[in-house]
């Protein structure tokens, strides 16, 4: 049998980034191979099942909400739908849980949720209102700015952001946000704890909550109202597996188990990809669809880049403030409730279905403190979600699926998380006890990973989702890095994608997406 031709682009990487990008490219004609390292595509978008004794409950170990890509044109530009891809929207989306029992949901109608809010401070459901009319102009701004390159915008688009300059309460409201943490700028506008919780939470899903500048991670909140949140049913797993069942009938092709040591650099352009097995894949152009620090540090040989830009990519932020992801799930024989935060609601809202958050402003405010000191945070702020409320086909019928997530546990702790986690589990598992009824007598099993296991099984160094920290240093043209925004490397033939690029980490497709335009338009134009 001949061997199979060069192909145009090596997408290295088979996280949904990497498969939107590859999609993009083969259905405009191009030969496109995707290798992945792991044994199975989907990056931090997978569905497994983890449990022993409990192969029917499905588990999303990383992501679990789309939010940013339905907002965005990924979905109907590949038709994924054909493909099988499904979702079920959840609403509300979140739910912030206090410890007495009360909550507020986060409804996609910001007037429901001033409601929620006002049962417990009229004057925050004001607020909370008054917030929204400011920020919802500035979001509909950054989520079409979201949608294009950075360093080369769509016209259309920066005019679009002109028009949001010209606003000047739309410019105050960013420029105090951008100039804030985002726990000063929840401080400022809201007096309830259990409001300043909720808000915090999703401020969190950014970066730490006390960090300066952070002030614009409260932009999530007119996000989630604009676009909603949905799950893949049947589990995230579905939008990988639909990605490449696109891509295969675009005439692509996957490679897994096919693990990358080194970039192909000849004449000073990037020639392919050589493998940890010896073999040498050769295209006319490599999109690394994964973590930057490693594509620009480890697989470019040394001395590819300049020097002061292989500087900048050695300081590449990847600690997150020394914060890391602890993740528990269990597979349940029945159904957990709620049953002291249903009674206290006046409503007949179901809080199986949406993500829980638990945690005050304080207690992620020393959480953050004591994990960065090496501390396990005590208690432990999450948050939860049982998958099946939601979509019961992850689980057998009348059972549930509940992950449990944490993004304050120590990345370096005072002692080693092989002694750690044990404690770091127990507790967790027992300050949930505390909101879901019936996880003792129902469990039937569980998986447990610390943040050396993550980083072990993502191979992402820290075990950092985000691949960049996400800081306001680190956004748009400045993602990953001064000299590295935009998707186009300063090398020739590399191109890079994923949550490492603009516009950052989440379910959207976005980084993928907009890698492959410019691609084909350096293609077109004869640029590379």
């Amino acid at each position: 049998m001949a061997a199979s031709p060069d192909p145009d682009v090596i997408v290295v990487g088979a996280g949904h980034n990497g498969l939107v990008a590859a999609c993009y490219l083969a259905r405009a004609g191009l030969d496109v191979l995707v290798v992945e390292a792991r044994d199975a595509i989907g990056g931090c978008t997978t569905s497994e099942a983890l449990i022993e004794g409990a192969p029917e409950h499905m588990l999303d170990p990383c992501a679990d909400d789309i939010i940013s890509m339905r907002g965005s044109t990924v979905a109907a530009d590949l038709e994924l739908a054909r493909y099988g891809y499904r979702e079920v929207e959840v609403t509300p989306p979140y739910i912030a849980l206090d410890a007495d029992g009360g909550s507020i949901a986060f409804w996609r109608d910001p007037a429901r949720t001033a409601e929620d809010i006002r049962r417990f401070s009229p004057r925050d459901a004001r607020a909370f209102v008054a917030l929204m009319e400011q920020l919802m102009p500035a979001c509909d701004t950054a989520m079409a700015m979201m949608a294009t390159n950075p360093v080369r915008p769509e016209l259309r688009k920066v005019l679009g952001a002109a028009r949001l300059l010209r606003r000047p309460k739309g410019l105050g409201i960013l420029a105090g946000l951008a100039t804030a943490s985002s726990a000063q700028a929840i401080e400022e506008r809201f007096e309830h704890p259990t409001v300043r919780a909720g808000l915090a939470q999703l401020a969190s899903y950014g970066s730490p909550v006390t960090k300066e500048n952070t002030g614009v991670n409260l932009m999530i909140v007119p996000l989630i109202m604009r676009c909603g949140m949905a799950r893949p049913v049947g589990g995230m797993g579905l939008l990988p597996a639909s990605l490449q069942r696109c891509l295969t009938e675009a005439g692509g092709r996957v490679r897994v188990g096919a693990r990358v040591r080194e970039f192909v650099v000849e004449g000073g352009r990037v020639r392919g990809a050589r493998l940890t097995d010896g073999e040498e894949l050769r295209a006319g152009t490599v999109l690394a669809a994964t973590e930057p620090t490693r594509v620009l540090n480890d697989f470019l040989p040394a001395g590819t880049l300049p020097d002061h830009l292989a500087a900048r990519a050695a300081h590449i932020p990847t600690r997150h403030d020394g914060c890391a992801h602890f993740r528990i799930a269990l597979a349940l024989r029945g159904r957990l409730t709620l049953k002291r935060h249903t009674a206290a609601r006046t409503d007949d809202l179901d809080l199986r279905i949406p993500t829980h958050m638990v945690g005050s402003l304080e207690d992620i405010a020393r959480g953050i403190t004591d994990a960065g000191n090496g501390r396990l945070p005590d208690p432990l702020p999450f948050s939860g979600i049982i998958n099946s409320g939601a979509d019961p086909t992850v689980a057998p019928a009348g059972q549930d699926v509940l992950s449990l997530w944490s993004g304050w546990v120590p990345l370096e702790p005072a002692q080693d998380w092989a002694t750690l986690k044990a404690s770091a589990e127990k507790g967790f598992i027992a300050h949930a006890m505390n909101y879901y009824d019936g996880i003792e007598e129902l469990e039937i099993g569980r998986w447990v990973e610390s943040p050396p296991e993550m980083t072990e099984r993502t191979n992402v160094p820290n075990g950092n989702v985000y691949h960049v920290d996400m800081t306001l240093a680190r956004m748009g043209p400045l993602r990953p890095a001064l000299g590295f925004g935009g998707y186009r490397m300063p090398v020739p033939g590399l191109y890079l994608s994923g949550a490492g690029a603009h516009p950052g980490p989440s379910v959207s497709g976005l980084p993928g997406q907009q890698a492959a335009r410019t691609l084909l338009r350096d293609l077109r134009t004869g640029r590379r």
